[in-house]
């Protein structure tokens, strides 16, 4: 998929120009594979590029915009900068519940990526109510078995661990060991 992608890239950038949304959109998506590759710091420049023409192009509250800061949110603490990951998506989260609804996947992404950066920074009490709501829309959307909601569920019991709450992390950690059997 890779090569695919690059070159997809660069056609569309010859073709296309930088700022035209079908070079954006390709350009996102190679982040995006990077993402997936946990290559994130090829990702960074891509999703800095993507977010800041998008919002340039499309303006800051187009769906397309918020999918870029988002995924932009999850490099940025995967490369290491956790206050300015924070900044992203407390910032990107409203825009997605007014533009998408509570219960979109992409709302969903973007909670479970806060929660995990307020559980990193060991900021518990904020972290609980935004992954359980994650996890609860989640499990509403996606269903009990799928490896996103898996993710929310491990990453809620990763939480609790560390914030002490062995009581609420362990049924947790429980489902997950049985979740991760089932579907893995």
């Amino acid at each position: 998929a890779l090569p695919l992608c690059l070159e997809m890239v660069k056609g569309r950038r010859k073709t296309l120009g930088n700022e035209n949304p079908r070079t954006l959109s390709a350009i996102h998506t190679l982040g995006t594979l990077y993402i997936d590759m946990s290559r994130f710091l090829d990702a960074l420049p891509l999703l800095t590029e993507a977010s800041n023409a998008r919002r340039k192009i499309l303006g800051a509250e187009h769906v397309d915009v918020l999918k870029s800061i988002s995924a932009l949110g999850l490099v940025t603490f995967e490369t290491g900068n956790h206050q300015a990951a924070a900044v992203l998506l407390v910032d990107v989260l409203p825009l997605f519940r007014k533009t998408l609804g509570d219960l979109d996947p992409c709302t969903l992404f973007a909670l479970n990526s806060l929660g995990l950066v307020r559980t990193d920074k060991g900021d518990y009490d904020a972290a609980e109510p935004v992954l359980l709501e994650a996890l609860s829309g989640r499990r509403v959307v996606l269903g009990p078995d799928h490896p996103d909601t898996l993710i929310t569920t491990i990453y809620c019991a990763w939480m609790y661990t560390n914030k002490g709450d062995h009581t609420k992390a362990r049924p947790l950690a429980e489902q997950s060991v049985s979740t991760a059997r089932k579907i893995l």
